[in-house]
């Protein structure tokens, strides 16, 4: 990812955050809708509705 990318994320993200975590353990993604997470890595949660559209 980019940083404009990273940047237009996080803005995105400011808007319906849910909370932030950073990864103790690293998790493969087993299938499409899986979350993935890689160790030492911070993740933020957002929620998404009908009139929310992500960035790009």
């Amino acid at each position: 990812m980019s940083a404009a990318e990273l940047s237009r994320w996080t803005r995105f993200a400011a808007k319906g955050e849910i909370g932030k975590c950073t990864a103790t353990h690293e998790c493969v993604a087993e299938g499409n809708k899986d979350l993935m997470f890689i160790m030492k890595t911070r993740t933020l949660l957002i929620t998404l509705d009908a009139s929310d559209h992500p960035p790009g």
